[in-house]
């Protein structure tokens, strides 16, 4: 009996070993290659990080991302403006390109299509995100041949308050969010600092509201008045006397029923 017991006790020492040592092995391994790692982060000089998005994505937040990428620009041939104002705002620059456009347009074209797009002030909350977007497609910055893109998080800020007019022939075919050779990534654009001049104002019969129940479908922060649109204010007295003085009618004969009755 006692020669199994010293046998069994020597093999439970020999699996507890190899056990041991497999675990010391798989654990160096492992914290060589965590520290080839970091090393390699560290070898990683500042300029191949700001190249390298995949690095950056899974390390910084969105708003520490660097904006001066070689997407945001595309060669381009610029032209001197005719107007320097765009949405009745001036503009900081001398220079644009018509290359955004994909289709042959002149200057002139481009200020008619802009003034058509000024319809759409009557959607105050569209209005406020769309002028910048507009004004850096058909006036972008042209520098030294080189154009300034807009970004696809300027874009995609208009796809809430001016989804109304998406399938609308007033909205340019062409201005599509997913397209990122025209809508690069976390660019930044001059044009979106600007402060413009003409604010948003409801189309009546809308009125302004923050009332969710009262917005108007599509049109946000605009909504439907309380007074019937079709009456004029006078119209509305007239109604509302008739209505006071059949009321009184109404009440008097039912008075005169209950103290007949009685």
């Amino acid at each position: 009996m006692r020669p199994k017991m010293t046998l069994l006790l020597i093999c439970c020492f020999l699996i507890f070993r190899r056990v041991s040592s497999d675990l010391t092995h798989g654990f160096a391994i492992n914290s060589n290659s965590e520290n080839d790692t970091w090393k390699h982060d560290l070898e990683l000089s500042p300029r191949h990080r700001i190249k390298d998005s995949s690095y950056l994505l899974d390390r910084y937040p969105i708003r520490e991302l660097p904006t001066d990428s070689l997407n945001c620009h595309r060669p381009a041939k610029c032209v001197e403006m005719q107007r320097s104002t765009c949405m009745g705002t001036r503009l900081s620059y001398v220079t644009t390109t018509l290359d955004l456009i994909p289709e042959h347009v002149t200057q002139d074209i481009i200020e008619e299509r802009l003034h058509v797009l000024q319809a759409l002030r009557h959607m105050p909350k569209c209005w406020a995100v769309v002028q910048p977007l507009l004004c850096s497609i058909f006036m972008p910055k042209c520098v030294n041949n080189t154009v300034d893109l807009p970004s696809q998080e300027m874009c995609k800020m208009v796809s809430g308050p001016c989804r109304i007019v998406f399938n609308h022939t007033i909205w340019p075919s062409f201005v599509k969010c997913e397209n990122t050779d025209l809508f690069p990534r976390l660019c930044k654009n001059d044009i979106r600092e600007l402060k413009f001049n003409i604010s948003g104002k409801c189309l009546k019969p809308l009125v302004p509201t923050d009332n969710a129940l009262a917005i108007f479908e599509g049109v946000e922060s605009c909504g439907v008045q309380c007074n019937d649109p079709l009456f004029t204010p006078d119209e509305h007295k007239q109604i509302h006397s008739f209505i006071a003085w059949a009321a009184g009618i109404c009440g008097s004969f039912n008075l005169f029923t209950v103290v007949s009755n009685n």
